[in-house]
């Protein structure tokens, strides 16, 4: 499996879009990660990728993101991702990732927190 090793590693980033959706599926929460740092080249693969995603594609990726960070205590990129994903751009994509977190205790908190509006 392809893995992005830091901010730097282009070669990677290149190769896991290229493989583009279903391919690349279990990488997507990864790809999320990169994204989030706009001044880091790796970004500038990833991020326009991510967005080119469908919300059906991009949301149990989105949920994934959430859970992991969350329980990680790192709200900060949880933050961040939304800088990234337009969630007016991909309709429906709050319900659609709220049902994909599988913890009720992290679905009620984003539900709560509105951070998919």
């Amino acid at each position: 499996m392809i893995e992005i090793e830091d901010q730097f590693d282009v070669d990677s980033a290149e190769k896991l879009v290229a493989l583009g959706y279903p391919d690349n599926k279990e990488s997507l929460a990864d790809l999320l990660f990169w994204s989030c740092f706009p001044n880091d080249p790796v970004a500038w693969i990833t991020a326009p990728y991510i967005l080119s995603l469908k919300t059906e594609e991009l949301a149990p990726a989105l949920a994934a993101f959430i859970e992991f960070h969350l329980r990680a205590n790192q709200r900060e990129l949880i933050d961040d991702v939304f800088c990234v994903v337009d969630v007016k751009e991909h309709r429906g994509i709050s319900e659609l990732t709220l049902s994909h977190i599988s913890d009720p205790l992290i679905r009620r908190w984003a539900a709560s927190k509105k951070i998919l509006e």
